[in-house]
């Protein structure tokens, strides 16, 4: 049987928004207080970037360090147990539209192919897996949180906006099925299927669309957002061969049909 796969980018891909939003706004946070939060974390990473002499720096995580060293989470220490609460409580509400179901219509749909699912994202692996059980997908890369005694207390596991394309090449040789194989890949590129939104997606875009046989990289938007528009219409600028459609994952929109199109050309 012919092996495939889609892979997602989370915030603003599958999610509607930042998913970690959830956890400031149990802390009190309102729109303008998020907005700010997130102003405040992009001027502090360029400044770290700044700082050190290693060109290949992660930054992306330090969004989880700024937001434990807020005094809303000094006064109040979010705990495991909250964050898995938060997330199965309130992810179910920033879903896409067609989300989680998806991934199993899609494989459904498809049965002459082997496919499976995966997660890229810059977020919190243990709210995500809250809602994306193994019963959406295989594989699920993000932040895992480090915790002692129960408090959270920075982070355990590293995935970068830097380590996406190595995580389409682990997914495409197999490694997270547990097979092993650096000479032999278990699922070619051109066999695959990325979704992103935005500049952390253009390194994932870029090894998906820059290969001799290519595979399919889609990059979503909002419709209610003429900034997400344009961010998507740029972004085809510069990968070429890149699509985008609105984040809309329900049967028969454009990026069903797309997709659709794509995986029956893999058994024609």
């Amino acid at each position: 049987m012919i092996k495939a796969a889609i892979c997602t980018d989370a915030d603003h891909s599958i999610l509607t928004r930042d998913h970690p939003d959830l956890l400031l706004q149990t802390r009190d946070f309102n729109e303008e207080q998020i907005k700010t939060f997130w102003e405040e974390v992009d001027i502090k990473a360029e400044e770290y970037k700044h700082k050190t002499p290693i060109r290949r720096t992660n930054t992306d995580c330090y969004y989880i360090r700024h937001m434990l060293d807020h005094p809303a989470f000094q006064k109040r220490p979010l705990t495991m147990q909250e964050v898995h609460k938060i997330a199965r409580q309130g992810l179910p509400s920033i879903l896409c539209p067609g989300m989680p179901y998806f991934f199993q219509r899609k494989k459904q749909e498809h049965p002459n192919l082997q496919l499976s699912s995966h997660i890229i994202s810059l977020g919190i692996v243990d709210m995500l897996e809250q809602i994306f059980t193994e019963n959406y997908v295989e594989g699920l890369y993000g932040y895992a949180l480090a915790e002692k005694n129960g408090t959270i207390t920075g982070v355990a596991g590293s995935q970068s906006s830097l380590e996406k394309p190595d995580a389409i090449k682990d997914i495409s040789r197999g490694i997270y099925s547990g097979t092993i194989d650096y000479g032999k890949f278990e699922i070619p590129i051109s066999h695959m299927v990325y979704i992103g939104d935005s500049g952390t997606d253009k390194r994932a875009f870029w090894t998906i669309r820059h290969q001799k046989n290519p595979g399919l990289a889609v990059c979503v938007f909002d419709p209610n957002n003429n900034l997400s528009y344009q961010k998507a219409k740029k972004m085809q600028r510069e990968v070429p061969g890149l699509m985008k459609a609105e984040r809309d994952f329900r049967p028969g929109s454009k990026l069903d049909d797309i997709l659709n199109k794509f995986f029956l050309s893999l058994t024609a």
